[in-house]
């Protein structure tokens, strides 16, 4: 399955690509299906890498796996990397295991979690949180 027309994203989106700095994905879900889906919201050119973690390609390895191998690969201390995502279970906990920077961004639907370090509402919160580090 994958996804062959345009969509819209939430308004802020596009941000993403207004981002600077070293930008990369780590997603779950069938690749194909996820990657048609990054494409079609226009950003798949704002990342330098892209990370899937497949149910359709096992052993599922967890976006904890994918965080560390990002941080060893572009040599920089956990710390120091951004992790921004809306899932307690999935980005917060994952970046908060590895020391990681941990926003939650609490989008409509989305119940705010104290694991996570800070939480904003919009990915322009996010830039504006970045800049004040």
């Amino acid at each position: 399955m994958s996804i062959a027309h345009p969509i819209e994203g939430y308004e802020d989106t596009h941000l993403v690509n207004a981002f600077e700095g070293v930008k990369l994905l780590v997603t779950s879900g069938f690749q194909k299906f996820q990657h048609s889906k990054i494409r079609q919201l226009g950003v798949e050119g704002a990342f330098e890498d892209i990370y899937y973690d497949d149910p359709g390609n096992p052993p599922r390895k967890g976006k904890a796996f994918y965080f560390d191998i990002i941080a060893k690969k572009y040599n920089t201390a956990p710390s120091e990397v951004w992790v921004i995502g809306d899932s307690e279970e999935s980005e917060i906990s994952a970046g908060n295991s590895l020391g990681m920077k941990t926003v939650q961004i609490l989008r409509p639907g989305v119940k705010k979690s104290p694991k996570a370090q800070f939480h904003v509402s919009s990915l322009q919160e996010f830039l504006s949180l970045v800049q004040m580090s």
